[in-house]
């Protein structure tokens, strides 16, 4: 396998040593360190080529790793995968919505199985978790706005994590009467052992505790679906449907914008807001407001990726008058919204490569991204591929 981390050494040692570092190298703040390694990681894996799997790409891989493959064509796939990640020409990197359908995988040899693939292939990167990376486009957006595109690392370097942190960051609170550089050096040395850990090692954690949250989407999809219909008259053109879908995903994210906007003012200023400020701060409902009138004069293209392509694909379906929301759909929607800014090859089912290839979205063509639903299209398309490939 192929890793793009260091994994050697047992976890506890691995904290011990790391704490000792940070206390001697003390210059960082906690957001500073985080930002330099996930901007350290897209650098040194920008040349090479990514290719996206959904689940079920994943399972024909699992079940010829488990000796059952369903036919010659997956073999040759697994062959293709393995021999491109030991090449270093592809990287299959994984993302918390595809870790979410992993858990929901009820049979613990099918399970660990999986894990085991997806660790061999991933080279342990992971996308950051989907909050990390809404919070990483809206920050590309409003600084190249601000510094202009020159000045800013490009958006395709600040997405990137391990498997380790494929559910989020983490890193220990403050702690009282511990003195601020050793919690700090605690916190940095949390990420750094935290970013050694595979998709294995984590389910491993995982599997100690009793209470599993709920991870099914049937009841939002009947409820998005009655709702659809209810509404179906008031829409006349798919733009307006895609303008009302977009100020629905914009008004969920106005704190958000409102953090950022908090963050910048104090990192420039030197100060935090006053209550009285922080009370009349409405930042984030102008921000929104600004993003919903440039949609609708076609001023953004490819920028803020995750609430365009999320937004365009729930305003295609709403705009499908025999369409209903499925159970699937919405960890479906969060991969096209995961691979398409970011990877040269998106392998999903065939209903979604149609909706998200079809004249209304178009997406494939926008973000250049290949999108197939077929095993042996993917195994072409893969062999193909060289780190000094179609995206540069």
């Amino acid at each position: 396998m192929k890793s793009y981390l260091n994994t050697d050494h047992e976890k506890s040692e691995q904290l011990i040593s790391r704490i000792n570092f940070h206390l001697k190298t003390p210059g960082e703040t906690l957001d500073e360190y985080k930002r330099r390694k996930t901007i350290a990681l897209g650098t040194r894996i920008q040349e090479t080529r990514k290719v996206y799997l959904d689940k079920n790409f994943w399972i024909y891989l699992r079940d010829v790793y488990l000796g059952r493959s369903r036919g010659p064509e997956h073999q040759e796939f697994y062959d293709v995968l393995i021999e491109k990640t030991k090449s270093g020409d592809v990287l299959f990197p994984v993302s918390d919505s595809l870790f979410i359908e992993l858990l929901k995988q009820s049979d613990d040899t099918t399970r660990l199985a999986t894990a085991r693939v997806i660790d061999e292939l991933s080279g342990g990167i992971s996308f950051l978790s989907m909050p990390e990376r809404i919070q990483a486009e809206i920050y590309h957006f409003v600084e190249k706005g601000r510094k202009g595109v020159d000045k800013i690392y490009p958006l395709a370097q600040m997405v990137w994590g391990t498997t380790g942190q494929i559910g989020g960051s983490f890193s220990p609170p403050e702690i009282e009467g511990v003195p601020s550089n050793q919690v700090l050096a605690l916190q940095k040395a949390s990420i750094d052992v935290l970013w050694s850990y595979t998709i294995e090692e984590v389910l491993k954690i995982l599997s100690n505790i009793e209470d599993s949250p709920d991870l099914t989407f049937a009841k939002l999809a009947r409820n998005i679906t009655e709702e659809k219909f209810r509404h179906e008259s008031d829409l006349k053109s798919f733009k307006q449907t895609f303008l009302i879908e977009l100020e629905g995903i914009l008004i969920t994210l106005e704190n958000q914008f409102s953090d950022l906007f908090r963050h910048i003012f104090e990192k420039e200023a030197g100060r935090k807001l006053t209550l009285e400020e922080e009370r009349n701060d409405n930042s984030g409902k102008l921000f929104a407001k600004l993003i919903h009138v440039a949609f609708e004069k076609g001023k953004i293209s490819t920028e803020l990726p995750f609430i365009n392509i999320h937004t365009g694909i729930h305003a295609a379906v709403r705009w499908d008058k025999k369409r209903k929301f499925k159970e699937h759909d919405f960890l479906d929607f969060h991969h096209a919204a995961t691979a398409l800014p970011y990877c040269d090859v998106f392998c999903t089912d065939n209903p979604l490569r149609v909706l998200l290839t079809g004249n209304l979205l178009s997406y494939d063509s926008l973000y250049s991204t290949k999108i197939i639903s077929d095993v042996e299209s993917a195994t072409k398309c893969i062999l193909a591929l060289h780190r000094k490939g179609w995206r540069n």
